[in-house]
């Protein structure tokens, strides 16, 4: 993160357990690179089975009476969307919900620049060419995997592409 990125003032996070962990990361990032700044963590658990999530380890480096990076709001993007199987069965479509990121990074000559930023963890590409039987009306295990992709990156599309007219 130091070395390789140059400790960004906004960093997104994969495959990070909880908040606790990713706080751990934080603490060892800022204590042991001198150009870290100051991170701090954000998470918001979602639904993976097996523990992972998304996060953001933010700035809080300070410039004077604000901090680098003010935090407008952090939240989690369609944690109860549902993916419908061809037999009208349902899952969740998101294992680990895309996590948005309002912000203000304030420049040291007074200048603001407001962003959004969001950091996902689309499903994986296991299976993805998988000929083994399927279940819930699919024909085998990859045509789901591949369903499932597509309506998560097409989700995200539409949610960005909505912001993009909004502003």
């Amino acid at each position: 993160i130091c070395d390789w990125v140059k400790a960004p003032d906004i960093l997104g996070v994969v495959e990070v357990e909880n908040l606790r962990v990713l706080g751990l990361l934080a603490d060892r990032i800022n204590a042991t690179c001198a150009s870290a700044p100051a991170y701090v963590p954000y998470l918001v658990q979602g639904n993976d089975v097996g523990g992972i999530n998304v996060g953001f380890l933010v700035s809080a480096r300070s410039l004077g009476s604000v901090n680098r990076v003010e935090v407008v709001e952090v939240v989690q993007l369609g944690k109860d969307t549902l993916f419908t199987n061809p037999d009208a069965s349902t899952s969740l479509l998101n294992d680990r919900p895309p996590l948005l990121l309002r912000a203000v990074v304030n420049q040291d000559n007074g200048a603001t620049f407001p962003v959004t930023v969001i950091v996902n963890h689309l499903r994986s590409l296991s299976g993805v060419n998988s000929e083994s039987p399927g279940s819930n009306g699919w024909t085998t295990v990859g045509e789901r995997v591949r369903a499932k992709r597509q309506q998560q990156a097409e989700e995200l599309a539409g949610v960005v592409q909505a912001r993009q007219v909004a502003d």
